[in-house]
């Protein structure tokens, strides 16, 4: 299990990596893409705001990453994420998403929209 200063340094690396490189959230083309995922498929994108984006702060979700999940549990699993994501693309569908904090075996995903 990551410790919180080592999950608080792997988050400052995403969001230094995602300002060097550019990266932008992911948007879904569909549900036959979302179905055909594998575990996790954003980026980590840290705390950092892509340019052309804005973070919907309302919608984090924890997530289990490592596809072992349960549906009892806290962290949403994948099949729950995939369901929650269609959801929220029928109100936003320029909707793209990105993982904003990662732990060892989960992660947290946050909704982003063009501005």
């Amino acid at each position: 299990m990551y410790g919180l200063e080592n999950i608080r340094r792997m988050s400052q690396e995403a969001t230094e990596q995602t300002e060097d490189r550019q990266l932008v959230p992911f948007h879904p083309l569909g549900n036959l893409q979302i179905d055909c995922w594998p575990p996790v498929p954003f980026p980590n994108l840290g705390r950092s705001q892509p340019d052309g984006w804005e973070e919907d702060e309302d919608t984090r979700w924890l997530c289990d990453s490592s596809g072992f999940g349960d549906p009892d549990e806290p962290a949403c699993t994948i099949q729950q994420l995939k369901q929650v994501v269609k959801d929220y693309l029928q109100n936003h569908p320029d909707a793209g998403f990105g993982i904003i904090e990662e732990g060892q075996f989960q992660v947290v995903v946050s909704a982003f929209n063009p501005v």
